[in-house]
């Protein structure tokens, strides 16, 4: 009887503990915005296959995971890019129109640390060569051009007399180099960040540099200049915003936007200064960087004689 009692014991504790409520959830990963790219693109294994025969079909099927971190899924932005095709003669393959990327094509967040994934397909029901040629070996390019975007947070210093020799007990002082990551979740990074403190302003030379493997593109000329239109004036272009808590830094210098040179592109924007009375106390500062990218992936597909 007495073990009897025990193991009923035992039981309903169990069943207390099964059924009380649980706070368990997916833990926020507040590192989300880590990485150097943003869409990243692969041919689905033997799709297209290295070798097919005249009339035989074609596919031609794309992997796309966006590894950065835009567009957030809870921001109710879409992804907008498309996939261009090309490399290839058109007489011998179908000339494919641009494929839209899925737009709910989200990227990282803090509770999802793997981004999105779709899948894209190209198909020639038959492709053909002449009967006098016994083979053509057949570059397939694939080109993404879409738009992203890169946010860096960080802290400052906002010290009205950063440079004063009488002794305070401050909790930060400024006038300093800021520290960041290069790492930000997408293919466009603030590297250096430097705040200079003037008689009235807060100077900010904030550096930004291209750590993809793509090129960058003028946000408003992507989809009419990209891939075959680009050139100087439209590639390298980049729109920058940032501000010191919710007060925009303006007067930037170069003027905006921002154009890199050899991926790298620096200006300075300013914010007036706090009166000196104040205390110096510590900020968010926020940059942000929207751009357009493109990049490629290649492969070759041998088409052989049915003859």
């Amino acid at each position: 009887m007495k073990k009897q009692l025990i193991i009923t014991i035992i039981l309903v504790i169990a069943l207390l503990v099964g059924c009380s409520p649980s706070n368990t959830g997916p833990e926020p990963n507040t590192n989300f915005r880590s990485g150097s790219q943003g869409l990243t693109m692969s041919f689905l294994e033997g799709n297209p296959p290295s070798r097919i025969y005249s009339g035989d079909p074609l596919n031609i099927v794309v992997e796309l995971h966006n590894i950065g971190a835009y567009p957030d899924q809870d921001s109710n932005i879409a992804f907008d890019g498309r996939l261009y095709i090309g490399g290839y003669d058109a007489s011998y393959i179908t000339r494919f129109s641009p494929k839209t990327i899925p737009a709910d094509l989200n990227g990282k967040s803090q509770y999802d640390s793997q981004g999105g994934f779709a899948v894209v397909e190209f198909k020639d029901n038959s492709v053909s060569i002449p009967s006098d040629i016994p083979s053509y070996q057949a570059p397939i390019k694939i080109t993404a051009c879409y738009k992203y975007q890169t946010i860096l947070t960080t802290e400052v210093c906002v010290d009205p007399d950063p440079y004063t020799t009488v002794r305070k007990n401050k909790v930060c002082q400024g006038g300093d180099i800021i520290s960041v990551s290069g790492s930000q979740g997408a293919p466009l990074a603030v590297t250096n960040i430097e705040q200079e403190v003037t008689s009235d302003r807060i100077k900010y030379r904030i550096t930004i540099q291209n750590v993809g493997d793509g090129q960058v593109i003028d946000y408003d000329e992507l989809h009419s200049r990209c891939p075959n239109n680009l050139d100087y004036q439209t590639m390298n272009i980049v729109e920058l915003q940032a501000k010191q808590a919710n007060t925009l830094l303006g007067n930037c210098k170069p003027t905006l936007p921002v154009r890199l040179i050899d991926g790298r592109g620096t200006v300075v924007c300013e914010i007036s200064k706090p009166p000196q009375n104040i205390e110096a106390y510590i900020t968010p500062l926020s940059v942000q960087l929207d751009y357009g990218y493109t990049d490629y992936i290649s492969t070759s597909v041998e088409i052989l004689s049915a003859d």
